[in-house]
């Protein structure tokens, strides 16, 4: 469960026009340098609008002369990267399989338009899940055959509330799921109960009558649990 404004955003809505491509006949030491001012750890090697990969910050450090140019020290680069009208989460799924803190974006002739920085790309996926919004978060384990984001939408609009975005995660060979629930009420502490009825299992609770001495300890949890 989304906003309608998460659903409708794609790649080129997400473009870091500050964030330039570099040529591939610049040495090592300017791309670094560049990587320094925009505060990324990779760059789009461009030459002519034509894409031809990218750079990276430890690749660069690993390399012996940094006055070199980029064409002399690596003649092949992984090349990854969306198309314009990407979907957000093909966004954020480029950037989980490399791992890289820029993502280039190619126009329909396979033409370089830009790169979409980790901010940026932070900053709406906050949007779409209503991370400013107040309220608590659930992270609730069930079994995939009894997954059902109806029952668990009744079960907290049963009391008053409701569900301002919602996620779901495999566990891998389990055979259940992890339901992430952003609720717009500060105290879960009767929503909780209400699903403790339903047999779903608990894994974390954030809400305000959870705010205690070891709220930071939860919240490092939750942050892990999510990769970020």
């Amino acid at each position: 469960m989304t906003t309608k404004q998460g659903l409708q955003v794609i790649a080129k809505d997400l473009i870091a026009y500050d964030i330039p491509g570099i040529s591939s006949d610049a040495s090592l030491d300017s791309a670094l340098n560049l990587m320094e001012d925009h505060k990324c750890s990779h760059l789009a090697v461009v030459d002519d609008g034509e894409y031809q990969g990218i750079i990276s910050e430890n690749e660069i450090l690993d390399s012996e002369d940094h006055n070199q140019k980029i064409n002399q020290s690596f003649h092949q680069r992984i090349k990854p990267a969306v198309v314009f009208n990407a979907h957000l989460y093909q966004v954020i799924s480029v950037v989980n399989e490399f791992m890289i803190t820029c993502i280039p974006v190619l126009d329909d002739k396979q033409k370089f338009i830009g790169v979409i920085s980790l901010q940026n790309l932070a900053l709406e996926f906050a949007k779409i899940t209503n991370v400013n919004e107040p309220g608590g978060i659930l992270i609730l384990e069930v079994k995939n055959r009894d997954y059902s984001l109806a029952q668990a939408a009744q079960i907290v609009e049963s009391d008053n509330a409701k569900i301002l975005s919602s996620y779901v995660y495999g566990n891998g060979s389990k055979q259940t799921l992890d339901l992430v629930l952003k609720i717009n009420k500060k105290d879960l502490s009767t929503i909780i109960s209400a699903f403790d009825r339903y047999d779903y299992i608990i894994k974390y609770s954030y809400h305000e009558s959870r705010f205690d001495e070891d709220m930071q300890d939860r919240y490092d949890q939750f942050m892990n649990y999510l990769n970020m």
